[in-house]
């Protein structure tokens, strides 16, 4: 059972992803990245998933920005949370990567990821360059057809 803390952590990261569907609606244009730059966001989610798959959290959110590892404080609030809140992130069989876009200043890697349960979701990833290394700094879930 999650103390008053843990459930003050989910509340916060709601809060995140609703901003974070907030600035999908707002609008989005493609995002011309060279190679080196698509392979290396697309190698960070990769890593990413495939630590959730491993349930290896320390990994899983050592690729998390900054900012979501102090929303969250541990490995174990982060894996929690992503177990119960994108289900399938923490269990896809497959990710098949679409084209990067931006929405306001942000970079946006599109995802279309296959869970367990053969349903489909696109997860919006949105990634932050920090100190030359890439990270996840959020990340968005809708149907397909839907979003950007």
């Amino acid at each position: 059972m999650l103390d008053h803390t843990s459930t003050s952590l989910f509340r916060a990261a709601g809060l995140l992803l609703a901003a974070a569907a907030l600035l999908v609606v707002v609008g989005t244009i493609n995002v011309d990245a060279d190679d080196g730059e698509k392979g290396a966001i697309r190698d960070v989610i990769s890593r990413q998933l495939d630590a959730f798959r491993r349930d290896d959290g320390v990994t899983a959110f050592g690729f998390a920005s900054p900012q979501i590892q102090g929303k969250f404080g541990t490995p174990e609030f982060f894996m929690e949370m992503v177990k119960r809140g994108y289900p399938q992130v923490y269990r896809s069989k497959s990710a098949k990567f679409l084209g990067l876009k931006t929405i306001g200043d942000r970079i946006v890697q599109r995802v279309i990821l296959e869970s367990l349960g053969n349903d489909a979701v696109i997860a919006q990833y949105f990634m932050k360059k920090i100190d030359g290394r890439w990270r996840i700094s959020g990340c968005v879930l809708v149907k397909p057809g839907e979003g950007v």
